[in-house]
């Protein structure tokens, strides 16, 4: 199940490409896709900030994280978050504004885990296939839709195809939060703007235990490209901040 978990990220906190989330608007609009403009010399490369904090608040480390490359239209192609001494702990692919592939790597620097990201015909995430390391399949979360276009349930269907997790989605009537739960597994709440990106996402495992719970604030610039992420521990203290200035165009 630790994999699966990891998935959960996956899905629910898809970040730089704009919005963290490849399934929104909440309304069902298809996200604006792109068409990549990127020749070659055309790319520009920024690296943000990510600090962690200690327990008592002190400032614990700042790292040169993450690197993102940009196209000559402005839009992420390519993010990398990095570990304290440079090696490049998860990469993400995007294409036309899309997040199309993930890979996660181990502290070794060898590839733990390998995403791809499908899409249906009106643009929002249909399925999220994954593969350990080494190319074996792993399984796939397939995505489950209401008329709307919204997203109302995942499963996690092994290769077997039997179905080893299920989560389903209950909105708001306003359309701007959500509430998915994972059975047996935990529960989570997500808030977006008017735009359908995360500003909000917090929840936890399903013994409830404080430690193991999950809160993160998101903003974005004019374009909706990431530019703070801030993650908070027991008691809304700051664990992790992490800042990105892209340049204007």
């Amino acid at each position: 199940m630790a994999h699966i978990a990891l998935a959960l990220g996956a899905a629910l906190a898809l970040a730089l490409a704009g919005c963290p989330r490849t399934d929104r608007p909440p309304t069902g609009a298809p996200e604006t896709t792109r068409t990549p403009k990127m020749t070659k010399g055309q790319t520009t490369v920024i690296t943000g900030t990510t600090k962690t904090y200690a327990r008592d608040g002190a400032l614990e480390a700042t790292l040169a994280s993450p690197s993102v490359t940009l196209d000559a239209s402005g839009d992420v192609v390519v993010e990398e978050r990095l570990s304290a001494v440079g090696t490049v702990v998860t990469r993400k692919q995007f294409a036309g504004g899309r997040l199309v592939e993930e890979e996660r790597f181990a502290a070794d620097a060898r590839l733990d885990e390998r995403i791809a990201y499908s899409y249906d015909a009106s643009g929002h995430l249909a399925e999220e296939a994954m593969t350990f390391g080494d190319g074996t399949p792993h399984g796939k979360w397939v995505h489950h839709r209401d008329d709307k276009r919204r997203l109302v349930g995942r499963d996690f269907v092994k290769p077997d195809g039997t179905i080893e997790a299920t989560e389903t989605y209950t909105y708001a009537s306003d359309g701007k939060s959500a509430t998915m739960v994972r059975a047996r597994v935990g529960q989570w709440k997500y808030c977006y703007d008017d735009d359908g990106c995360v500003l909000h996402e917090e929840g936890g495992p399903a013994s409830g235990d404080a430690m193991d719970r999950l809160v993160i604030d998101y903003a974005y610039d004019a374009r909706h490209r990431l530019v703070s992420e801030v993650a908070h521990g027991p008691g809304g203290r700051v664990q992790r901040e992490l800042t990105i200035a892209y340049q204007v165009r």
